[in-house]
């Protein structure tokens, strides 16, 4: 409503439903190349709320014209508004960091309330100020240097001295920002530039609302209801961090024993399902407005889905060994703390992971706009995955045969003990039995319901 009461502006434009692609286009085009506005659509020039009778048809038009019919693409953040008790498409779009920005071929700029086709050397000049930058080495504009944490900082240099022998510390914090490209001049002063305020910012979604990680349980194989959802917020490490968490606390861990040790069996190699994540943050697409890095775990299945076609250079038929990152300070940043290898080794590391777990390789797939990671899962064959690896080897202990394989039965067949059950197949006094069954307890192998007779003992 401020919006509208402002009127058309220098950010603001208003179009009706029956708005034409190529008027559009040109509007689109004309906020991206200055600092970036708002297109409401669903409002009369005068200002007069005539809503739209399709907004989820016309959502997908707008985005299709921003990717279809200007260059560079845009990728607008578009919500559905009541205003009036009307429908009203807000189309937001982003400041372009590769400047003109075109419709069909011709630049446009906002000037005042009007979309002005620009002169040759006008885009020319426009050009000229904005073709050495990449999107992450851009600067916040808005946002000072006192927005990254030095605590983040500080265990950055450290964990990079550790892992890769590269010493900062005897740098300041304003001579390691620069030296890492976290930092930038904007108007004679330092600003953080987009990449160091993913990396250390203490929040950056306050200036990069795309910075997050979505994560998913839905119940069964498809995308209608939810068991649990988060979305994630913070730095880039953070982000890998609290994702990896997410699908460890949605997956399942079974257990066998075999001989005399007792394997656990995690339903997905966790090691695998954190590369997709690290590589999604790291290489996804951040001048891709309105998209976030999604985690999407089904009974069958985890999607890991990255905003951004693959790089120029990488070809979806051979993805290993090639390294063409989009965001090279990020990966740099990334590679240093240990959370990326370089080199392209996280397509075969994915692989291999899966594969050495029992299962079949990850599936790699550009859907659209996007980048999709699919592993797929064991199913109900999830005891099949266990493999000759060293488990809790339960003799140390201190676990006695009858201990051993009651455990072997409660784990492996589901079969629930009662003090009286353990004395009869055993063949010992009650007071063996309940020192059996509380050393199991003690150990920390199996659980216990109920008191008295009626309690209950299982894995």
């Amino acid at each position: 409503m401020k919006l509208i009461a402002r009127g058309e502006n220098e950010t603001t434009e208003f179009k009706v439903e029956k708005v034409d692609s190529d008027d559009l286009a040109k509007a689109m085009a004309a906020f991206s190349s200055l600092g970036g506005g708002t297109i409401l659509i669903g409002v009369s020039d005068k200002g007069d709320v005539e809503g739209i009778k399709a907004p989820e048809k016309l959502r997908k038009r707008v985005l299709d014209i921003g990717i279809d019919m200007c260059d560079p693409r845009i990728f607008s953040d578009i919500k559905i508004a009541k205003v009036e008790r009307k429908d009203v498409l807000v189309v937001k779009i982003p400041e372009g960091f590769i400047k003109p920005c075109s419709a069909r071929g011709v630049p446009y700029m906002r000037v005042g309330d009007r979309d002005i086709r620009l002169r040759l050397e006008e885009a020319e000049k426009l050009r000229q100020e904005t073709k050495l930058a990449t999107f992450e080495e851009l600067p916040i504009k808005e946002a000072a240097i006192s927005e990254l944490d030095r605590a983040k900082v500080k265990l950055y240099v450290r964990k990079r001295s550790e892992i890769r022998h590269r010493d900062l510390s005897s740098l300041g914090f304003k001579e390691v920002l620069q030296n890492l490209g976290a930092v930038t001049k904007h108007r004679g002063k330092l600003a953080p530039t987009v990449a160091g305020m993913l990396f250390f910012g203490k929040k950056p979604n306050r200036f990069l609302r795309n910075a997050a990680v979505d994560c998913a349980r839905f119940k069964g194989t498809g995308m209608t209801e939810f068991i649990d959802r988060a979305t994630l917020e913070g730095s880039l490490p953070e982000l890998i961090d609290d994702a990896e968490l997410f699908v460890r606390k949605n997956t399942r861990m079974a257990a066998k024993v075999i001989d005399f040790e007792r394997i656990n069996i995690p339903e997905y190699p966790y090691a695998a399902i954190r590369e997709a994540v690290a590589n999604a943050v790291a290489h996804r697409d951040y001048s891709f407005s309105g998209a976030v890095v999604r985690v999407m775990i089904f009974d069958d299945r985890i999607e890991v889905e990255s905003p951004g076609r693959l790089p120029k250079g990488v070809d979806i038929k051979h993805l290993e060994g090639r390294h063409v990152p989009r965001n090279e300070t990020i990966a740099q940043l990334l590679y240093d703390i240990g959370y990326i290898e370089k080199f392209g080794t996280g397509i075969r590391r994915m692989r291999e992971e899966m594969k050495a777990h029992g299962l079949q390789e990850p599936l790699f797939k550009e859907d659209g706009e996007f980048f999709k990671v699919t592993f797929y899962g064991p199913g109900e064959k999830i005891l099949e995955l266990v493999k000759p690896q060293r488990g809790a080897n339960l003799k140390e202990m201190g676990l006695n045969d009858r201990q051993v394989e009651a455990l072997r039965l409660m784990v492996n067949e589901k079969q629930i003990f009662t003090n009286e059950l353990y004395q009869k197949m055993f063949k010992v006094s009650r007071r063996t039995a309940v020192r059996d069954l509380q050393g199991l307890v003690k150990s920390k192998q199996i659980k216990y319901e109920g008191i008295g007779k009626g309690t209950k003992y299982k894995a």
